[in-house]
């Protein structure tokens, strides 16, 4: 982005980790001012504003990641019930556009991580197929913050 973070970036570039997995290495890009959006998944994405990238390398340092707000879902169960597999997904309403995912693996209590403030698509849904009740439900999150749904499988 030349300047605040709004619409739809300048350009985007994909970045690759280096050998030990510590490094984000990305290029082809203009010298000169830029602000950055980092989607750092699983992560929230991370803002970098006022960055001088030159010619050649130019190292930003440490980036600090933090988890974000998250959604915990939490499934009820009828008694001797198994735990169907289940998703979490959220995805940004408005640009930069961004998703993040979670999954259950048998645990009646799962979380979808790595949300930045906006507003939220989410689904909540069975990868059993029909039959199981999920959720679809646009939030409002802030970035910091959790919040929970449930869903009711003992009926």
């Amino acid at each position: 982005y030349r300047g605040k973070v709004d619409g739809e970036p300048v350009r985007m570039l994909d970045g690759r980790l280096d050998a030990e997995g510590r490094t984000l290495v990305f290029g082809s890009f203009e010298p000169g001012n830029w602000t950055l959006w980092i989607d750092a998944a699983p992560f929230q994405p991370v803002v970098m504003e006022g960055i001088e990238l030159g010619d050649g390398e130019t190292d930003l340092g440490e980036v600090d990641v933090t988890k974000g707000s998250s959604v915990i879902v939490e499934v009820t169960l009828k008694d001797g019930a198994s735990m169907p597999r289940m998703y979490a997904s959220a995805h940004q309403q408005s640009a930069p556009t961004y998703y993040r995912q979670g999954n259950s693996t048998g645990e009646t209590t799962f979380e979808v991580y790595g949300l930045g403030a906006g507003t939220f698509q989410l689904v909540v849904g069975s990868h059993m197929g029909p039959g199981v009740p999920g959720l679809s439900e646009k939030v409002e999150l802030d970035g910091t913050s959790s919040i929970t749904r449930t869903i009711d499988l003992t009926k």
